[in-house]
């Protein structure tokens, strides 16, 4: 490729990038236009660092960048106290108060191992994380972020705190927070939960659904509402199968 088409790829580079996504959803996308994206998402920025040095570990070189630091790739801000880059294999190891920010999406967590040529975010920790646009917080431990698909998969369990609804037949649920026991197959509600059944409505701020028995236990600032009476009670237990 000549000098001048290095020239005219480096400028197509920083196009819009929603543009480029569009035109490419139209299936316009040229050769061209795709090398060039290719490129540019290869390509990892340091924004902002204390300092950065060369090293050398068992003939392997590292820069190492002490922060607070800032790296760009993929429209996604890395940040985080250190970061130790391998540069023959491209990873980042950051750690200290490692956040991702993409849009209206960040995770958080004491550490990440950073694959850039797969645009992957490997977070591990005590405490990983993850809150999106809609004010949901999902906490796990292990979790995995692709910065170019926007796609987050977690393993080992993890709890989600956010406005949830869950569907048993007839009864819908609502809950600021469920956490699902796949050992036990029960579901545990907290704070504000909400459940209807046609026109009968339950509150309660603690409760948990057995699904083996298809039991609904509801045990904190519990009350019911129906067209013939109301109720409150600390403690209320709601077998489906019979309907007591």
């Amino acid at each position: 490729m000549t000098s001048s088409n290095n020239a005219i790829l480096n400028v197509k580079a920083g196009l819009n990038r929603s543009i480029f996504i569009l035109l490419c959803f139209m299936h316009f996308s040229v050769l061209g236009h795709t090398q060039n994206k290719e490129s540019a998402d290869s390509l990892i920025r340091l924004v902002e660092a204390v300092s950065a040095h060369l090293m050398e570990i068992d003939s392997v070189s590292y820069r190492k960048v002490i922060g607070p630091a800032t790296f760009l790739h993929n429209n996604t801000y890395l940040k985080c106290d250190t970061a130790l880059w391998n540069v023959n294999a491209n990873i980042i190891d950051a750690v200290g108060n490692v956040e991702i920010i993409q849009e209206n999406t960040m995770l958080t967590s004491d550490s990440l191992k950073y694959d850039i040529p797969a645009n992957l975010a490997m977070f591990r920790g005590s405490l990983v994380e993850l809150y999106d646009k809609e004010g949901n917080i999902l906490n796990t431990n292990y979790l995995n972020y692709n910065t170019r698909d926007s796609i987050a998969t977690f393993y080992f369990g993890a709890s989600m705190k956010s406005n949830v609804q869950i569907f048993t037949d007839s009864v819908i649920i609502s809950s600021v927070q469920v956490d699902y026991l796949t050992q036990t197959d029960e579901v545990i509600f907290n704070e504000n939960t909400v459940a209807w059944r046609n026109e009968n409505i339950l509150y309660a701020n603690s409760g948990r659904y057995k699904r083996p028995q298809n039991l609904f236990i509801f045990n904190k600032d519990g009350y019911i509402l129906t067209k013939e009476q109301e109720l409150w009670a600390d403690l209320m237990e709601y077998y489906r199968n019979t309907g007591d």
